[in-house]
């Protein structure tokens, strides 16, 4: 490689990235499977037709499926929140390339939001304030003042990144509280999709490339932005 060659990441790699890298994970699986006993093995291997030990199973408590419910309902609240204002606002922006992409991202925000409203629907919980509709405290306390304040594609589009990096960190805070393996990977991969958009994102749309190989968990959303149970909701009312 010539050391002329310069090392910054244009935004146009940084817009393909997302497809970039699902193709090298793939690519990376399949380099994994080799023929032959694993590396650092001698002998023969062990049969794979043993039984696995049985792991015990352990019942989430009332709270813990309380709380499952809680994330989920906030979750799709931002999810839509996002969503809109992508849809009004993706328009705005002149730089043709950006507004396609911006566009894309909306659409994967109301993709994500209907995924969660499924995972809600096969809950009964009746006792969580289950309203789909965007996150009103997020509407009136950080969208509304920052839209008022849009001026050029740098501000809008600074703006679009504080919100994927709001609901990045949201979801990486969520793996940690799901009491299920499949909405623990699920939140995973819906962080990921939201941490490429950052970087897309970040200085106006010029597009960063993160140094810090931990998420901030800074830009998680406040408590108040939470939809927690109509008990809790009517005594802090």
């Amino acid at each position: 490689m010539s050391q002329d060659q310069p090392t910054t990441t244009s935004r146009r790699n940084l817009l393909l990235a997302g497809t970039v890298g699902a193709g090298a994970t793939f690519f990376l699986a399949a380099c994994g499977k080799k023929d032959g006993p694993p590396a650092g093995l001698s002998g023969t291997p062990a049969s794979s037709t043993s039984s696995p030990p049985t792991v015990p199973t352990t019942v989430p408590s009332a709270t813990a499926v309380e709380n499952d419910a809680i994330q989920l309902r906030t979750l799709r609240s931002i999810e839509l929140l996002v969503a809109r204002v992508y849809a009004g606002n993706s328009s705005q922006i002149s730089d043709p390339e950006l507004s396609a992409a911006v566009k894309r991202f909306g659409s994967a925000h109301a993709s994500a939001a209907k995924l969660l409203t499924d995972a809600i629907d096969e809950r009964d919980k009746d006792d969580i304030v289950d309203d789909a509709t965007a996150n009103e405290y997020l509407s009136e306390n950080l969208v509304k003042p920052r839209v008022a304040q849009f001026t050029d594609d740098a501000s809008i589009l600074d703006f679009f990144h504080d919100l994927e990096s709001a609901l990045t960190a949201t979801y990486i805070n969520a793996v940690g509280i799901f009491t299920t393996a499949e909405w623990r990977q699920q939140a995973m991969l819906l962080a990921a999709a939201d941490a490429r958009r950052v970087t897309i994102l970040a200085d106006g749309g010029k597009g960063a490339i993160p140094e810090d190989p931990l998420y901030p968990g800074t830009d998680l959303v406040p408590g108040d932005a939470f939809l927690g149970p109509k008990k809790a909701q009517a005594e802090g009312s």
